[in-house]
C-alpha cells in the first residue's frame, strides 16, 4: 500500500466517524427533544383536566350562589310581608291614640271649635296653636299627623254639634280637640257642650278627647265649670288656658299680662297661641306617659 491510498483511507475513517459522531449527537438530542415534549404533552393533558374540574366546581358554586340568592330574595320578601303585618296588627291593637303616638303610627286630629279653635288672632297660620301642636307632636313622635280643622269663627257649640253631624269625609278620626265657650251663653251650654262629646264618640267610636277652657273666659266662669264637670264625667282630660294667661299680684297686673298675650282682648296673639299649644302638647304628653285607656264607652247623658 502505498502512501497516498493510506492517506486516503485514513481520511475516509476520519470522515466516517466524524459522520457517525454527528449522528450520534443528533440522536441523542432528538430523544432528549421527544421525552421533553412527551413530558409537556403529559402536564397538559393534566392542566387541561385541572381546568376542566376546576369550571365543574365553579358552575356548582355559581348553582349554589343563585339558588342562595334566590332565597335570601323570598326570605326578605317574607320578612316585609311579616313586617307589613305587624305594622298593620299595631294599628289595629294601638286604637288609643296616644298609645299610637308612643308607637309613631299615624294619628288624625278632628279640631272643633269658634274663632280661637280656627287660629284667628295669630299673625300668620303656621303661628296657630292648631299648626304648632302638629308640628311638635310629628316631631317628638316621628310620625304623620292629619288635621281637619272643622272651627268657625263666631260659631257656638250648639253650631259644633251641627258640624260634627254633618262631617262626611270618611276617616276615623283618634282624637277631637274641642274649643268652646266664648260665644256660648250659660243657658243651655252644658247640654250642647255635652252633645259635641257624645256626637264624637258616636261617630267615632275609637276617638280620644280633649276639652279647653278658653283664656278669653279669664275666670273660671260657670260654662268654664261646666266643661270640667263633663270632662270629668267622661274621662276626658281638659287643657286649661285661663290660669297661663293670669299672671301678676294685682288686678291690673293680670288684665296687662292678658293683654300682652291677645290680639284684641279675646283672640290670643302669636304669643299667646303658644301658650295654647303648650298646654295641649303637655296634656297629650302626660297622657302618652301614663299609657293612658282614654276610650270612651259613653255613659247615659
Amino acid at each position: 500500500m502505498n502512501k497516498s491510498t493510506f492517506s486516503r483511507l485514513r481520511h475516509q475513517k476520519v470522515t466516517t466517524g466524524f459522520i457517525c459522531f454527528l449522528i450520534l449527537l443528533f440522536m441523542t438530542g432528538a430523544g432528549k427533544l421527544f421525552i421533553y415534549n412527551r413530558q409537556r404533552d403529559q402536564e397538559l393533558v393534566l392542566l387541561l383536566e385541572r381546568l376542566s374540574t376546576v369550571e365543574k366546581e365553579y358552575s356548582l358554586l355559581k348553582n349554589d350562589y343563585e339558588t342562595l340568592n334566590d332565597s335570601h330574595s323570598h326570605l326578605v320578601s317574607q320578612l316585609d310581608q311579616v313586617n307589613s303585618l305587624v305594622h298593620t296588627l299595631e294599628a289595629e291593637l294601638c286604637s288609643n291614640v296616644y298609645a299610637r303616638l308612643s308607637k309613631g303610627l299615624p294619628v288624625n286630629i278632628l279640631i272643633v271649635g269658634d274663632s280661637i279653635g280656627a287660629g284667628s288672632g295669630c299673625s300668620r297660620p303656621e303661628n296657630s296653636w292648631v299648626s304648632l301642636v302638629t308640628a311638635y307632636l310629628e316631631e317628638k313622635y316621628n310620625t304623620d299627623i292629619y288635621i281637619n280643622n272643622i272651627s268657625m269663627g263666631g260659631c257656638d257649640s250648639l253650631c259644633g254639634y251641627v258640624r260634627v253631624k254633618e262631617l262626611r269625609d270618611n276617616i276615623d278620626y283618634d282624637l277631637a280637640i274641642v274649643c268652646y265657650g266664648q260665644n256660648d251663653s250659660p243657658e243651655q251650654f252644658d247640654i250642647f257642650y255635652e252633645s259635641i262629646i257624645r256626637a264624637v264618640c258616636q261617630k267615632y267610636t275609637k276617638c280620644s278627647v280633649i276639652s279647653i277652657q278658653e283664656s278669653s273666659q279669664k275666670t273660671y266662669t260657670e260654662k268654664m265649670k261646666a266643661i270640667s264637670t263633663i270632662a270629668s264625667y267622661y274621662g276626658i282630660p281638659v287643657v286649661d288656658t285661663i290660669a297661663p294667661f293670669r299672671k301678676g299680684n294685682t288686678n291690673q297686673e293680670i288684665d296687662d299680662f292678658y293683654n300682652m298675650l291677645t290680639a284684641d282682648g279675646i283672640h290670643p296673639n302669636d304669643a299667646g297661641h303658644a301658650v295654647y299649644a303648650r298646654q295641649i302638647e303637655n296634656t297629650i304628653d302626660k297622657m302618652v306617659s301614663s299609657h293612658a285607656d282614654t276610650e270612651i264607652n259613653l255613659p247615659p247623658p
